[in-house]
């Protein structure tokens, strides 16, 4: 079971780091930027062709760049007074065409995979990578939470009234939101096509619901975190204060992943989940399509198109557990 978990491993982290770029934006912004999926796939696209003209690390800089274009021309839309999913839209589509003008069949290859740092097989070293990218990420919006900027960010999550008479900024903090996530996006789109030695225009489809079933999954697992060890409180009887050692540091940690307030590592914490959750989805995904989970059981022999129909019910599970734990509090 374990080597038929193997080759899902890499992709997973990948689009976990593309999840960071999209819940930077869901979580500040409070809509689902549809352009990443032009960035994705236009990130892999052009570093393809870059690298094949120079080298992997200029190739996976410049899809970094073109997916902040991307989220930077979804921003002039929405300053535009175009509604914000539906300017993501209309960049996503638009993409398609940048798409088709660097790769002319729809396809793009990477003829020498020596010319790539990364493996189409599973290799250790790939994963350690993606995971030293997806800390790395982490922690650069741990630290931004903690400058002026990152306020100025936070206030975007303030009520609407409160964001169009106080924030003098918001015009900005929504352009520069925008094309930093999308930039990661595209960071994950370049990784990918890097490791797949193509790129493709008709691809990536199932990123969006991957990475928002992510999200939602580690904000329940966070809310879930929160709520078992803040459950009950701090008595006052004999015995629970010979517990309030272990009570203090249960509520301690429970205040460090609450959801509702972004303290610095609870950002980190959070955004790391988000990574884990597309791991886990991305395996479930793959270990259904590879037929793996009859290994387990003969019952579990579950069909191959059910994939992502068995995907899109923890998502609709996480979803659930979200919604009624917010709800309960």
């Amino acid at each position: 079971m374990i080597e038929r978990m193997q080759p899902f491993i890499v992709p997973g982290l990948i689009y976990g780091i593309g999840a960071i770029g999209l819940a930077l934006i869901y979580r500040y912004l409070r809509f689902p930027d549809f352009s990443v999926l032009g960035s994705i796939m236009l990130g892999g696209i052009v570093c393809i062709k870059v690298t094949n003209l120079t080298n992997p690390l200029l190739g996976t800089f410049t899809g970094f760049l073109i997916g902040g274009v991307l989220g930077i021309a979804t921003g002039i839309l929405i300053h535009s007074r175009i509604p914000k999913v539906l300017a993501g839209i209309i960049t996503f589509t638009a993409s398609y065409s940048l798409g088709y003008f660097f790769a002319k069949e729809g396809t793009i290859f990477l003829p020498n995979d020596s010319n790539s740092y990364l493996h189409s097989t599973f290799n250790p070293k790939d994963v350690l990578i993606m995971l030293a990218v997806a800390l790395l990420l982490c922690y650069l919006i741990h630290f931004l939470i903690k400058t002026k900027p990152g306020s100025l960010l936070l206030a975007m999550t303030a009520n609407k009234k409160f964001r169009k008479s106080r924030h003098r900024y918001k015009g900005k903090v929504i352009v520069m939101t925008l094309f930093f996530g999308n930039a990661i996006v595209g960071l994950s789109g370049a990784l990918y096509a890097l490791r797949e030695q193509a790129a493709h225009v008709q691809s990536h489809m199932d990123f969006l619901p991957f990475s928002l079933g992510a999200i939602f999954g580690g904000n329940a697992v966070a809310i879930g975190f929160y709520r078992i060890f803040n459950k009950g409180g701090m008595g006052n009887s004999t015995e629970e204060k010979r517990q309030t050692n272990f009570k203090c540091f249960f509520q301690l940690f429970s205040n460090l992943i609450s959801i509702e307030q972004d303290g610095s590592f609870r950002v980190w914490f959070l955004f790391f989940l988000y990574v884990l959750g597309c791991l886990f989805l991305q395996e479930v995904s793959g270990l259904v399509h590879a037929n793996a989970f009859k290994t387990i059981h003969p019952i579990l022999n579950i069909p191959t198109y059910l994939q992502y129909l068995v995907v899109a019910g923890f998502i609709a599970f996480f979803a659930w557990v979200g919604g009624r734990e917010e709800e309960e509090e």
